[in-house]
């Protein structure tokens, strides 16, 4: 008998939304790499950028050379 493997897949735990104020303009990835992440190396955050994990202003970003400016609060 040949038998089918399946695969299945685990919900991801959700965590909480992390915000962060940018102070001054840079990169989104370096301001990640910076500020947000600077536990992660590089190509882990651009995987997550790739992957659709992180965004800006609440919308999902891939576009990890997108020039952020400073907050006007």
């Amino acid at each position: 008998m040949n038998k089918k493997k399946t695969a299945t897949m685990r919900p991801l735990k959700e965590k909480p939304a992390q915000n962060y104020t940018v102070k001054e303009s840079a990169e989104l990835l370096d301001f990640l790499l910076r500020v947000a992440m600077p536990e992660r190396s590089r190509t882990t955050v651009k995987q997550l950028l790739r992957d659709g994990y992180l965004g800006v202003n609440g919308e999902r970003t891939s576009q990890f050379d997108r020039t952020l400016g400073v907050a006007m609060w």
